[in-house]
């Protein structure tokens, strides 16, 4: 009998404990199958606890945010919905999920059902203040502060400069110093060390120059 190492728990298992490859029917995962749905698990746990702080961690009408089982998304107009948040088979929180999450208000159970029964009414101004993103920040997340720039990257916020120590050089300026000399040398010029200089770089490749609007 054929057995397989679990990468995840370590143990030494039949290969029928293990799913198969979905390019490859031949092979099998390198997970056994109980350890690769407690991994779906974890990472849908993961991605619902992001999803509840983009939407401000409690919900909307009571205030409740002791278990988060009990906080879900509802949509205001249901035939807007496009899939359901608590359910996505996703490994992150990308634009798609971020979209999707500006159509709804965070309820907790409770209140959720009481909404679909109609035996209350959320108010307008609770649905509006709801999609209004005030700088949460979880994990890998963060927000812009500006809530009409809310998917605006931070890098792109004109917010985001007055909260810098060190004012940076425009980018072809930057190049040209690190080009003259090297990254540690243009780091104590402005008190920073090398590894900023290089994120900056990066920065201004990915983002551009920063709008000054």
């Amino acid at each position: 009998m054929h057995k397989k190492l679990c990468q995840r728990c370590n143990q030494y298992l039949g290969l029928e404990n293990f799913y198969k490859q979905r390019k490859n029917k031949d092979l099998t995962v390198n997970y056994c199958i109980i350890c690769t749905n407690q991994q779906a698990r974890e990472r849908q746990r993961k991605i619902k606890m992001q999803c509840i702080a983009y939407k401000g961690g409690k919900c909307s009408l009571c205030k409740y945010n002791k278990c988060l089982s009990a906080l879900e998304f509802h949509h205001l107009d249901p035939n807007q919905k496009d899939f359901n948040i608590s359910k996505i088979k996703k490994t992150r929180m990308d634009e798609e999920v971020i979209q999707e999450l500006d159509k709804c208000v965070l309820l907790c159970s409770n209140c959720h059902r009481e909404a679909h029964e109609k035996l209350i009414k959320i108010p307008i101004d609770i649905s509006f203040k709801s999609n209004i993103i005030v700088a949460y920040k979880y994990k890998n997340i963060n927000f812009c502060k500006n809530p009409k720039r809310r998917k605006v990257s931070i890098w792109n916020c004109k917010l985001r400069p007055n909260t810098r120590k060190v004012e940076r050089p425009p980018y072809d300026q930057l190049l040209k110093e690190i080009k003259e000399t090297n990254y540690t040398r243009v780091g104590k010029k402005y008190g920073v060390s090398s590894a900023a200089i290089k994120k900056w770089t990066k920065m201004y490749e990915k983002y551009g120059t920063p709008d000054k609007s």
